[in-house]
């Protein structure tokens, strides 16, 4: 079971209190090539000043 969450990145990311919203998006153009194929999300999250 909790290596299923570990591997549920999208549980893994919600259970931050301060996410408000995230969704997976394509890799920078930039990236480097070990890191261009993983999963990479744009995350919400709210500040307090």
């Amino acid at each position: 079971l909790a290596i299923d969450i570990l591997h549920s990145h999208s549980e893994v990311i919600t259970l931050n209190p301060l996410v408000i919203d995230h969704k997976p998006i394509q890799a920078p153009r930039d990236a480097a090539s070990d890191e261009y194929y993983s999963t990479w999300y744009e995350i919400t999250e709210r500040m307090q000043w």
